[in-house]
């Protein structure tokens, strides 16, 4: 969940940096940075699948080890 949360902050700050404010308060983002955004999202959206998975691992393992100790 902690790299989960770095990983948004991480993706605000760069999208941030990556917009240009127009006078009338409009954001606009060329193409790279548009691609940057959806690689880090994607890389972002992993990372978080992966720490998905590692949670559910280790509850299993914790039901696992609360049902060996209790026999």
């Amino acid at each position: 969940m902690r790299n989960f949360i770095l990983g948004v902050l991480l993706a605000l700050s760069v999208s941030t940096l990556a917009t240009q404010l127009n006078e009338e308060g409009s954001l606009v983002l060329n193409k790279q940075e548009v691609n940057q955004l959806n690689v880090e999202w994607y890389q972002l959206n992993k990372n978080f699948e992966i720490c998905v998975g590692n949670v559910g691992e280790l509850r299993h393992e914790l039901e696992l080890l609360k049902k060996a100790k209790c026999t």
